[in-house]
């Protein structure tokens, strides 16, 4: 499922510095921004993977309540004050305001524009710096990614309006910030000319009209780390977090954490095909670790896959938490390639009826449909059914 979205430049001069200026023309994005014109969407999947789990700024996973709090915080959001319902992006009031949830939401938004333009998923946009056995990673104040190719960097910023086809001052304080600082950047007598690309978004939320997300072009930072191996690492600490998101005690999160250090010390190659090891040397199977350990208690549905578990959000109806399970085994086996290529196409997996026994959701057992979507990354949401 997607969500109907209209994507624009913020004005004239910044559609020609995207469309001519370097690094923008050799990597063409006036013709990603002209394709994506045409079918304006973006994953439903995507949004709530990154407004629900990925982009919670947890320290390691040392408490799992806060996850899941903040989970069914987001929930509320999502339920209460915003809503996707037809195929779209509303506020359920209008005229709210929330400066923080508008931020969530914007930031959510301005990764799946640029996921889609660069054909990235959700895992790689991931922060390696809360990640347990991940030592020494930068910390940016923009969001940082790689298309394989290219180090790709945002800046996101979002609002509630009344009216999203509109630019209110608000809107316009958010496009002085980005240019403020290409101002100041550009007026340094050692102005860098980076390989970076670096996109600015601003996402506008009203209660009538299709969600609006202009783009901007604000300076871009050199980063060192070369583009094939930060896409591998941000993939690997993506699975970590899915995997310590449904199975907090596991260890593997912390083992892909440490080869993540070497990952980024010595190179993605250098490790392509060296199997995951524990701390007592024995190697993990891939052809075991989902379904003999990952699935342990949890709910395994075979044909789809997918492992995970229910969660109790801020209604009655509790959501489905997951991932697939092809994520775990190519972590353990270590194709690089394989890492780097993984993209889920098909966002609708169906319906299911879920025994809320089996999780101990409620004081009575029933039978709960869930809709299963997964993200293009393979992280898996599942929300009732009606």
């Amino acid at each position: 499922m997607t969500i109907r979205l209209s994507l624009d430049y913020y004005d004239n001069d910044h559609k020609k510095k995207l469309t001519f200026d370097q690094p923008y023309a050799s990597a063409r994005t006036a013709s990603k921004v002209s394709a994506f014109q045409a079918n304006s969407a973006i994953s439903k999947a995507d949004f709530y993977s990154y407004l629900l789990i990925h982009r919670q700024a947890l320290v390691g996973y040392r408490s799992y309540a806060e996850l899941l709090g903040k989970m069914s915080v987001a929930v509320n959001w999502i339920q209460d004050v915003v809503t996707t319902a037809a195929e779209t992006l509303h506020l359920t009031r209008p005229g709210y305001r929330d400066k923080d949830l508008a931020e969530k939401v914007g930031e959510s938004v301005g990764l799946c524009v640029i996921s889609r333009l660069h054909r990235m998923t959700d895992a790689d946009w991931t922060r390696l710096d809360t990640l347990p056995g991940v030592n020494g990673v930068k910390t940016f104040d923009f969001e940082i990614g790689s298309d394989g190719i290219r180090i790709i960097q945002v800046e996101t910023k979002g609002s509630f309006l009344n009216d999203c086809r509109k630019k209110p001052t608000v809107v316009s304080n958010h496009a002085n910030s980005i240019a403020g600082k290409k101002a100041a950047w550009e007026t340094h007598p050692n102005f860098p000319q980076p390989s970076s690309i670096r996109y600015g978004t601003i996402a506008g939320i009203d209660a009538e009209h299709d969600a609006r997300c202009w783009l901007l072009d604000p300076p871009a930072e050199d980063v060192s780390t070369d583009p094939f191996d930060l896409r591998v690492a941000k993939r690997l600490g993506f699975v970590a977090n899915s995997i310590a998101t449904i199975a907090p005690t596991a260890s593997l999160p912390r083992i892909i954490g440490e080869r993540i250090n070497q990952i980024l010390s010595f190179g993605a190659r250098s490790f392509d095909g060296v199997a995951l090891r524990t701390r007592g040397g024995r190697q993990f199977s891939p052809d075991s670790y989902v379904e003999n350990f990952l699935a342990r208690d949890k709910i395994f549905i075979e044909d789809l896959d997918i492992v995970g578990k229910l969660v109790q959000g801020g209604s009655e109806a509790p959501i489905f938490v997951g991932m697939k399970g092809d994520l775990a085994r190519n972590a353990v086996r270590q194709n690089v390639n394989e890492i780097a290529a993984t993209i889920f196409e098909q966002a609708e997996l169906g319906v299911r009826e879920i025994d809320s026994e089996h999780q101990q959701i409620g004081s009575v057992r029933r039978k709960i449909p869930i809709n299963f979507q997964v993200s293009s990354g393979g992280f898996i949401l599942g929300f009732p059914v009606e």
